[in-house]
């Protein structure tokens, strides 16, 4: 995964973890301190709040992506370590205390073409709908029910 959907699904899992009151204080201290190192590196640059208020929204996730790439804070190493942090903490969790995320949710849906790679989610890979595809869709590398802990005992 790049360092910028890192980020962004350390971003995620720590909003969800805050906007349910979930979760241990090392989960949502690792966030707080992800958003200061973000804050800080970004000058400000960088918009959690909005993903903060709708952590599933998809639209919300690739703006902040962007916005990450922008102010260039995927290639510093301190924000990095800060979003492998709260993974690290969030996957420490029993797995019950962990809200599922989905990894891509597509919804009416049409094609003639669309490729999608290396899609990684705690809760459901992809989740399509509608339809009528004639021409298109590949989807590869789906990790659902992922956890860094199962990746490990392999």
């Amino acid at each position: 995964m790049d360092p910028a959907s890192t980020i962004v699904l350390a971003l995620v899992t720590g909003a969800t973890f805050v906007a349910q009151a979930i979760g241990e204080k090392e989960v949502q201290e690792a966030y707080q301190s992800l958003k200061t190192f973000i804050a800080q590196k970004s000058k400000g640059n960088v918009n959690v709040e909005r993903l903060e208020k709708k952590p599933n929204s998809e639209a919300q996730q690739n703006a902040l992506k962007e916005e990450i790439i922008d102010a260039k804070v995927d290639s510093d190493m301190d924000v990095i370590n800060g979003a492998k942090a709260v993974l690290e903490e969030a996957n420490k969790l029993p797995k019950e205390n962990i809200p599922p995320a989905i990894g891509v949710n597509l919804k009416e849906i049409e094609a003639a073409f669309m490729y999608l790679k290396d899609i990684t989610a705690t809760g459901t890979g992809v989740n399509l709908e509608k339809g009528k595809f004639q021409g298109g869709i590949t989807i590869t590398e789906v990790k659902a029910g992922y956890s860094e802990k199962l990746d490990q005992k392999k």
